[in-house]
């Protein structure tokens, strides 16, 4: 990569280049044969443990016997 600023670049490339350029020289390809690379990762996983939670009825109906006013009034009618 090469930073052209001022006169170097204005004299290349004429007044749009007033701000300065920059150059960006990529590598060149080579002749022959094909060569491609990979890197990978597999992975394999398995849940070994499950935590016994109540779904939202079992929730509900949990809060509507054991919880306070408040709490009831926040559960909702669905």
């Amino acid at each position: 990569m090469t930073v052209l600023k001022d006169a170097s670049a204005t004299a290349i490339y004429g007044s749009r280049a007033s701000n300065g350029v920059i150059i960006i020289t990529t590598k060149k390809g080579k002749s022959g044969d094909i060569k491609v690379s990979y890197n990978g990762n597999f992975q394999v996983s398995e849940v070994t443990q499950q935590v016994d939670a109540l779904s939202s009825g079992q929730f509900r109906d949990f809060v509507n016997a054991h919880g306070s006013a408040s709490q009831i009034a926040r559960n909702g009618t669905s």
